[in-house]
């Protein structure tokens, strides 16, 4: 069963290689990585909440959110002003995990507050895309490609490989999972729960302004 998504995928590659050839070329795939990047990174970070027993319905907003952010703080600011927008977003992501931990609110609900307060917000900067029109050179790294890799590709496989890493060497680790099976268990155990959701929930909220600024850096503007 612990290899079944993987190999339901690789059936799934397989055969639509056999019915398109053409998607089996390093072109396609490498396409096909630099537009799952920003899921990937997405996806990361959403494990760990639902490792917790949570979820987080917030990220694609926040990410949104963030693209638009990033456009405007990019012609002022430079890489300043990206890093300011990740401190925001994990701001963000902390403030929501700080409610559903203390208030003890459903994180279903406080994730849906939060994603509609940051699409509102995004909308009411910007109602339409937001062209970057300087400063761009502080993303446009995210762009590139090494030995015909997507960079932003690489960059969501490494995040990706650093929380696999914490998961399974860190303390953590073992306090997300421990809280995942048995929260009442884990609390009595010594662990300070509400601590590790309030971090699980910040990540969510750095990975989704990640997310926001490789979109920037794959179509040069932000998008509400």
């Amino acid at each position: 069963r612990a290899y079944a998504p993987l190999i339901v995928l690789v059936l799934l590659v397989a055969g639509l290689g056999a019915i398109e050839p053409s998607f089996l070329s390093f072109y396609s795939l490498s396409v096909l990585a630099g537009e799952s990047s920003i899921i990937l990174l997405l996806a990361t970070a959403q494990t760990l909440v639902i490792l917790l027993g949570g979820i987080d319905l917030s990220m694609a907003a926040i990410a949104s959110l963030s693209s638009v952010l990033v456009a405007l703080a990019l012609p002022a600011a430079g890489p300043v002003g990206a890093v300011g927008v990740l401190a925001l977003t994990t701001t963000v992501g902390a403030a929501q995990g700080y409610v559903h931990a203390k208030a003890q609110v459903p994180s279903f609900v406080v994730t849906l507050a939060g994603m509609g307060l940051c699409s509102g917000i995004a909308l009411f900067i910007s109602p339409a895309t937001v062209p970057v029109t300087a400063g761009f050179e502080a993303v446009s790294w995210l762009r590139g490609k090494l030995l015909g890799v997507p960079v932003a590709f690489i960059f969501a496989v490494s995040a990706l490989a650093v929380v696999a890493l914490a998961l399974r060497f860190l303390p953590i680790g073992r306090q997300i999972y421990a809280i995942g099976l048995g929260e009442p268990a884990a609390l009595l155990s010594g662990v300070r729960v509400a601590r590790v959701k309030i971090v699980a929930f910040a990540l969510t909220g750095l990975f989704a302004g990640l997310a926001g600024m490789l979109l920037v850096a794959r179509t040069r503007g932000g998008h509400p």
